[in-house]
């Protein structure tokens, strides 16, 4: 075991604007403040056994196994990143623990899915939130975005490996030893504490699809050099193979989305520390995140543009899908909830989170359907199983779209046809939804607003 450095953190330079990705919630009325830091440090630079699913992100051309320990290539490389905190200005209503989102990079910005999916449940349960940039994709966006906040960043340090070949797909070299240091850092900090005097008894990894999968390789090459700062880890929407020797608990959401557009992928066995919940009816992200606060933030940043300068929301992105509306009404968000609701759990009071059971699927990995098409296996959310729409977990068209799924929701008339009565819809969702919650899946809150909300459709012809 290696003990890990620290990053040194600082305020954010005055009268030079505000965070980007800021967020839009009204985080005073929550009892919350965000707050920007610089973050810097000597890193070292690994060699990684890590190539992603869909061929980029990790070491090129190392064929070795990529459950193997990292190997230090040599150190003393100099960084300078940001942090962006959300967090209790109150300590008596701080919860103790802190959830650490390797932001997302791939739309060319820092992206908070994690944080878009599950900001009710964090907010109303008094986690911190602390987001990492610690890809260049992401500070060269911050640059762009704000000069005069960001010029000082620096995430440089050579791509060439001495032994040949390269040492990152994506050149990111240093964001190994920045996410290690940071997490150490926010119990370890020197004078300038990013969390207000807050002390953090748990730190948990998260961070999604892209994010994830550079976890993944965290979890398998950098975890056993530093078992001291992450002791758990949640991810959403792509995490692969771990290995089976580290005492750090992961959960792992999957959609169906990504079951459909990797059906031979490796996924991550379940074990005395790792669980994986895959959900029926999932796109990769889900409408309710989308539309109350992803595509919010997104025309906020204005990096995603139209060829005529116009400022894009994540929705307009993909406007040209084929089946409209886009996004399915499966809430991923609740589920992933439920998952750093279930690690709190786990590594506070030591119940281990749930299993849940698969998606089902044939030898060749194809997913297993009913006569109407509907995905069997899984975690079942009452929107999938008792839906006022046809959800579906992908969709076609130009790219980008495979991974938004689509909705196409039932008239008044169709939902009397289909149940009956409002009452008896209400009954189906209220049975899926307490067992959901029963068996781990969804919290009290998310359960509760599901019932209530089953209240308010609108049914004709009874």
């Amino acid at each position: 075991m290696t003990t890990k450095p620290t990053a040194t953190f600082a305020p954010a330079p005055e009268g030079s604007g505000t965070p980007f990705g800021a967020t839009s919630l009204d985080l005073a009325s929550k009892g919350y403040v965000e707050e920007e830091y610089s973050a810097s440090g000597t890193a070292n630079r690994y060699r990684m056994n890590f190539t992603s699913t869909d061929g980029a992100g990790g070491t090129a051309g190392q064929p070795d196994d990529p459950l193997a320990t990292a190997e230090v290539v040599d150190a003393g490389h100099p960084y300078t990143t940001r942090i962006l905190v959300r967090r209790p200005t109150d300590a008596d209503s701080f919860n103790g623990t802190v959830i650490v989102e390797w932001f997302n990079v791939s739309l060319s910005q820092d992206v908070d899915f994690v944080f878009a999916a599950t900001h009710d449940y964090l907010l109303s349960n008094g986690y911190a939130w602390v987001g990492v940039s610690a890809q260049l994709v992401g500070t060269n966006a911050l640059k762009q975005a704000n000069p005069a906040r960001y010029s000082n960043l620096n995430l440089d340090a050579s791509n060439d490996d001495p032994a040949g070949d390269k040492l990152d797909a994506q050149g990111d070299v240093l964001s190994w030893d920045i996410f290690a240091q940071v997490g150490a850092a926010l119990r370890n900090h020197g004078d300038v504490d990013p969390l207000g005097g807050l002390t953090a008894k748990h730190v948990i990894a998260a961070g999604e699809s892209q994010a994830a999968e550079r976890l993944t390789a965290y979890y398998n090459s950098i975890q056993p050099l530093c078992p001291e700062i992450y002791e758990g880890f949640v991810a959403y929407d792509r995490f692969n193979r771990v290995r089976s020797d580290q005492n750090a608990k992961v959960i792992s959401f999957g959609s169906e989305n990504r079951r459909i557009a990797f059906p031979k992928k490796s996924l991550p066995e379940d074990s005395a520390n790792v669980r994986l919940w895959e959900v029926a009816g999932a796109s990769h992200a889900s409408l309710e995140e989308v539309e109350g606060y992803l595509d919010p933030q997104f025309l906020r940043n204005k990096i995603l543009r139209a060829p005529d300068g116009t400022t894009l929301s994540l929705t307009a992105v993909v406007a040209e899908c084929d089946t409209q509306p886009i996004w399915s009404r499966v809430p991923n968000g609740h589920v992933v909830a439920a998952a750093i609701h279930a690690m709190q759990l786990w590594l506070k009071d030591g119940v281990p989170a749930p299993t849940a059971p698969r998606l089902e699927t044939d030898d060749s990995g194809q997913l297993l359907r009913d006569p109407q098409g509907r995905v069997l296996g899984g975690i079942r959310l009452a929107t999938f199983d008792a839906p006022t729409a046809h959800n579906g977990a992908a969709n076609t068209g130009p790219e980008g779209c495979s991974q938004v799924g689509y909705h196409i929701d039932f008239t008044p008339v169709e939902l009397c046809e289909r149940y009956g009565s409002q009452q008896n819809y209400i009954d189906q969702v209220a049975r899926i939804t307490l067992k959901a919650k029963r068996d781990g899946f969804l919290v009290s809150a998310d359960a509760d607003r599901t019932i209530e909300e089953a209240k308010t459709v609108e049914f004709s012809g009874q």
